[in-house]
């Protein structure tokens, strides 16, 4: 006698809409250790503190977005990868950690000498290490986003946050000073690359067997990379060579708490879309409909979220962050509506 019949499995849709649920909550929980990360570093730390990492971080940033060729992209696009393709993407990931280092290193003098802060040099080598470091990690992590495994992506990065917290909180205490977010994300960087192959085995070999495939899907993204980076970038080096390095401080922590609605509800939906629009592309009624609701869906919920960030930004820099952060008030309504619509043109970018 036969059983009864399985149960269906579920919609694109629905599975869709689960992990960005999972994506959503990811980004929610990493948020929350971030602000409280964040308000006892502001009460430890000082601006200049947190510019400093700000305008040691523009070369590293620079240099990933030129050379952020897509292959995790690639691989969540194709039907069915080969063990040549993984291992081609890992060697082409590891070479660019290579470059990535190289240029964070060898411009560290440069930058410190046009920033006048002889103290950015020495942060940036340990960011030369850091990214070195990130470009080990398991290509097979990039399955999970292809099969919408949100959930396991869940925990891979909620654990690297709790690690770099657990982490950067004692140094603060005890360097007081911007070393201690340095070495803070190097320590959790380091202890992720191990936990990456446990939650996406692979043994990976160097090989570059299928690099034209990459290449020819990579090499248009080039100049949309260089618009990015001047998008992200631009504005701390206007305003660090201009203003110093606690201005720059000052728009990294108003650009934090005033864009929360954007980082933690807008962006995480990026992933789990673009994996939906990846299956229906060929589909033209299907991937209408989707992205009309994802955009319907932002609109509805983002909008008054960050209308209200801006209303209340007084009363959340003096409750959270204290009297000494009070020149973050009149910044906080400007970078909120500007990530509001920023965070709208962005999620249509998973579309192109």
């Amino acid at each position: 006698m036969s059983g009864p019949p399985p149960p269906a499995a579920p919609r694109l849709g629905q599975r869709v809409a689960l992990a960005s649920l999972y994506a959503i909550l990811q980004r929610a929980i990493l948020r929350g250790v971030g602000l409280v990360s964040t308000v006892i570093l502001a009460r430890l730390l000082t601006p200049e503190d947190f510019g400093i990492i700000g305008v040691a971080a523009v070369v590293q940033t620079a240099l990933e977005g030129l050379t952020s060729t897509g292959f995790g992209l690639a691989l969540i696009r194709m039907r069915e990868p080969q063990r040549v393709h993984y291992d081609t993407a890992f060697t082409l990931t590891v070479l660019r950690g290579l470059v990535v280092a190289g240029g964070i290193a060898g411009t560290s003098w440069w930058q410190a000498a046009f920033m006048g802060e002889p103290r950015v040099a020495p942060v940036m080598w340990v960011m030369a290490l850091t990214a070195l470091i990130q470009s080990l990690e398991s290509i097979r992590m990039f399955d999970l986003q292809r099969d919408l495994r949100f959930d396991t992506l869940l925990r891979y990065h909620v654990l690297q946050k709790l690690a770099g917290f657990a982490a950067v909180i004692p140094l603060a205490f005890w360097l007081r000073s911007y070393w201690a977010l340095v070495l803070a994300s190097a320590l959790a960087r380091l202890l992720s690359i191990p936990l990456s192959y446990r939650l996406a085995p692979h043994r990976p070999r160097f090989t570059l067997g299928a690099w034209r495939e990459f290449f020819h899907f990579s090499k248009w993204l080039f100049l949309g990379n260089i618009s990015a980076i001047i998008h992200q970038q631009m504005m701390n080096l206007v305003i660090g060579r201009l203003q110093g390095m606690e201005a720059v401080g000052l728009y990294q922590i108003a650009y934090q708490i005033a864009a929360l609605p954007i980082s933690e509800i807008a962006a995480p939906l990026g992933q789990p879309a673009y994996a939906g629009f990846a299956r229906v592309r060929h589909e033209r009624r299907e991937l209408v409909r989707y992205v009309l609701a994802g955009l319907a869906l932002q609109w509805l919920v983002i909008l008054p979220l960050s209308a209200g960030v801006a209303l209340t930004a007084r009363e959340v820099t003096l409750v959270f962050l204290g009297a000494r952060w009070t020149a973050l008030v009149p910044l906080m309504p400007i970078v909120a509506m500007f990530a509001l619509f920023d965070a709208l043109a962005g999620y249509l970018a998973n579309l192109f």
